[in-house]
């Protein structure tokens, strides 16, 4: 008489375990689909860069990309036509809903103190 008891608890366990674990999976889908939804929404605000040269030369040119690097370099998404500026002079970046730049590749690079503010602060 115990034999089918036990036979039919195993079974009842198997049962809940599965129901268990399709329910977790159920929730960790939804929750990665609404996180998917909410990242895609994300949305960067626009940002204009202006540059007067000494020449009188002005360069306009507005990025909706999250990271913008200013310097010499023919590479760099904002080219500055200024011998005091390094290649890589400066970066520009749009996390916590704000835009924060860095100074000075070279020096970050190499481990000193890198200038970060708040675009809007001064230091």
């Amino acid at each position: 008489m115990s034999g089918p008891i036990v036979l039919a608890l195993r079974i009842l366990m198997a049962l809940a375990l599965y129901g268990f674990l399709g329910w977790a999976m159920f929730i960790l889908w939804t929750d990665v689909r609404r996180e998917g939804a909410a990242l895609a929404q994300r949305r960067v605000p626009g940002i204009s860069l202006a540059f007067n040269s000494e020449q009188g030369t002005a360069l306009l040119k507005h990025f909706s990309n999250p990271v913008i690097t200013l310097g010499r370099d023919p590479g760099c998404d904002f080219p500055l036509f200024d011998d005091r500026a390094s290649t890589r002079h400066a970066q520009l970046t749009y996390h916590h809903k704000q835009w924060f730049h860095k100074w000075d590749f070279l020096e970050w690079y190499l481990g000193g103190n890198a200038h970060r503010a708040h675009l809007g602060r001064r230091n």
